[in-house]
């Protein structure tokens, strides 16, 4: 389920409809962008899982962005307490022959 919020609810609630306002507003802006989502309900997802999904897409194009939105939280909360993270694996061949060392 994620995080759980002030509010009570779990992170995987955020998460899901932050991504079908992501998948609404690519459409509108890209109308040819496919969008392929590893759940597109409350259901519970296996990483291994998701990580077939998105090497099974890479196999039918190169062109392809995988995106994993997830909302963290802080147990104690201080006025710098704030930010994003964002992590970009690098498919280029020179490193993924140093990740295969």
């Amino acid at each position: 389920p994620g995080a759980p919020s002030v509010y009570g609810d779990d992170e995987k609630v955020y998460t899901l409809e932050v991504a079908k306002s992501l998948s609404k507003y690519l459409k509108k802006k890209f109308p040819d962008l496919k969008i392929r989502f590893t759940r597109k309900k409350d259901v519970f997802v296996d990483l291994n899982e998701r990580a077939k999904m998105a090497n099974e897409e890479l196999q039918i194009s190169k062109n392809v962005i995988f995106v994993s939105l997830h909302c963290n939280s802080a147990v104690v909360k201080t006025e710098n307490t704030k930010g994003f993270e964002i992590y970009y694996l690098d498919q280029t061949r020179k490193l993924e022959e140093e990740r295969e060392r």
